[in-house]
Order: C-alpha cells, then structure tokens, then sequence
C-alpha cells in the first residue's frame, strides 16, 4: 500500500509541475501590415512595331509617324515608355537602323516617331524589321 500510496503522490507531482510549467510559458506576437495603394490604368496602342519602310537616300523618311499610346488613368500617375532602335534589312541582306522616339508627347498621350540612319553607300529600297516598346508605370 506504500508503494501505491508513492506513485499516486509522484503522478500528481509530475502532473502539478507539468501543468504549472505550461502556465508559465507565453509567446507574444508582434505582426506589422504594409499595404499599397495602386491605382488602375489602361492604354491603348495603335503603334506599329513591325514595320516596312521605304528609305530613301534623300532623308525622305525623317520623323515617319509609327502610332502612338494613349493611357487612361487617375491624375497621380508617372509612367515611361522605352523604345529600342529598330534593326531593318531588305531583301538583299542590307541592315540600317531606325532611331524610334517619342514626340509631341502630352499627359495622356505618347506619339511615337521613327527617324532611318542610312550610311552613304548604302542603297534606298524596301526595308523591313522591328523595334520593342516597354511601357512602365508606377
């Protein structure tokens, strides 16, 4: 009965430091939010990327008019829009460049323009290729 009598009284010894040690733990949580507010845009674009261009050696093809991108958004808005030069080619294997900027450009409106760089050897005809545009807001 002694032996009994010990193991209750060990089992609730165990038990009351058991459960006073749980008493005695806490865990504190410490949480921070950040949020972002942006605002919703839209644009439209009707300029060309791949295009044909008739060049000639005469600078006939200054400031040709490849379209432009109209963004509808709130009145807080910066935004960029970045261009690559476009590399053309004709059928003969010829490569010039076309330097593409934006002119005239108004709050809501990019026009884009393209400007052929021809070399003086080189021959007027057909050329075709493409330029990338990449529009960036924030």
């Amino acid at each position: 009965m002694k032996t009994n009598l010990k193991i209750k009284f060990l089992v609730a010894l165990s038990a009351v430091m058991l459960l006073s040690l749980a008493a005695l733990s806490q865990v504190k949580v410490t949480g921070h939010v950040f949020a972002e507010v942006v605002e919703s845009v839209s644009a439209k674009s009707n300029a060309v990327t791949n295009l044909t261009a008739d060049v000639t050696s005469a600078g006939a093809n200054d400031n040709l008019n490849l379209g432009s991108v109209t963004i509808s958004t709130g009145s807080h808005l910066s935004y960029n829009v970045m261009m690559t030069n476009a590399n053309l080619s004709d059928s003969r294997g010829e490569k010039i460049d076309m330097e593409i900027y934006s002119a005239g450009s108004s709050r809501s409106t990019v026009e884009i323009k393209g400007k052929a760089i021809l070399a003086d050897n080189q021959q007027s005809g057909l050329y075709k290729g493409s330029y990338t545009m990449v529009f960036a807001y924030n």
